[in-house]
C-alpha cells in the first residue's frame, strides 16, 4: 500500500500530464459569457438550441466532464456549431438564483432550450462524449420543434450514467482482473467531495467517484485502487480496516 509521501510526485506527473491532453490543440467550446436571457436572445436571433451546464467548482463529476466530454472535439463542433452554450456556477449570486429557479437538484444537470427560450429537455448525468454527442445530434435533428413533456425538477432518465462509459476511460472500470474497493456510499455530494479529500491525504491509491441511482435518489460510490486479483483487493480491505478503521468491500 502507498502513503502520502508518494502522493506529491504522482499528482504533479498526474498534473502534466492532464495539462498536456487538455492543450493538445483541441479547439475549446465558445461559452456564452453574460446573462442567461441574453444567451436566450442570442440563441433566438440565431436559430439555434440553448444549452446550459449547471456545475460547481467542488464537483468532481463537473470536472471529469470538463476534462472528458467537453475537451472532446465533436461535442466541442457540435456546440459551437448548432448551440449557443453556457455554463452556470450555482456557488456564483447569479448562479444560486438560477439553481432556485430551474430547481437543481443534482450536478451536474443539463438543460436544453429551444430558439424559442422554451425548456426542452434536462438531465441530471455525468456524460461521456458518446453519450453527449448523441444527446445533442438527437435535439439538433429535431431542430428543437416539439417540446419534451418533463416536469422541471423531474429527471427524463433514472438511469445515472456512471465515470466509466467510454473506451479512453477503460482503465477506471472494474474488469474479470481489475478490481476495486469501495470505502463510502453518500447521497449528498459535498459530504462525498469531503471524504475523497481526507482519504487523499492518506492515500496515493487511485480514487474515483461513480454516480448510481438507486430507490429513487442519486448516490455516490466511492471506489479506491486498481488491484489485479480479488485477493490483492481483499488483502487491501483487512488493511483499511486493521490499520485505519475504515470498512470496504471489494468490487
Amino acid at each position: 500500500m502507498r502513503t502520502k509521501k508518494f502522493l506529491l510526485p504522482l499528482c504533479l506527473l498526474f498534473t502534466i500530464n492532464m495539462l498536456t491532453a487538455n492543450n493538445g490543440g483541441t479547439a475549446a467550446i465558445d461559452f456564452y459569457n453574460g446573462s442567461l436571457t441574453d444567451a436566450k436572445a442570442k440563441a433566438k436571433s440565431e436559430g439555434k438550441l440553448f444549452f446550459v451546464d449547471f456545475y460547481a467548482k467542488w464537483c468532481a463529476p463537473c470536472k471529469w466532464m470538463d476534462e472528458m466530454t467537453f475537451s472532446d472535439a465533436e461535442v466541442t463542433a457540435m456546440l459551437n456549431a448548432n448551440f449557443v452554450s453556457m455554463k452556470v456556477d450555482i456557488d456564483d449570486f447569479d448562479g444560486f438564483s438560477l439553481k432556485q429557479q430551474y430547481k437543481i437538484k443534482y450536478l451536474p444537470t443539463i438543460l436544453i432550450f429551444n430558439s424559442k427560450g422554451e425548456l426542452i429537455d434536462r438531465m441530471e448525468e455525468t456524460m461521456s462524449p458518446r453519450k453527449m454527442l448523441e444527446f445533442l445530434e438527437g435535439h439538433h435533428s429535431k431542430n428543437a420543434g416539439t417540446k419534451k413533456v418533463t416536469k422541471v425538477n423531474q429527471s427524463p432518465s433514472k438511469t445515472r450514467t456512471p465515470y466509466r462509459m467510454t473506451a479512453s476511460e477503460e482503465k477506471m472500470i472494474p474488469t474479470k482482473d481489475s478490481y476495486r474497493v469501495q470505502v463510502g456510499t453518500y447521497t449528498d455530494f459535498k459530504n462525498t467531495f469531503n471524504y475523497v479529500n481526507e482519504l487523499k491525504e492518506i492515500f496515493a491509491e487511485p480514487i474515483i467517484v461513480l454516480n448510481d441511482y438507486a430507490e429513487g435518489k442519486i448516490v455516490y460510490r466511492i471506489m479506491m485502487g486498481e488491484f489485479k486479483t480479488k485477493n490483492e483487493a481483499s488483502n487491501f480491505v483487512e488493511i483499511l480496516k486493521q490499520e485505519f478503521g475504515i470498512s470496504a468491500i471489494v468490487k
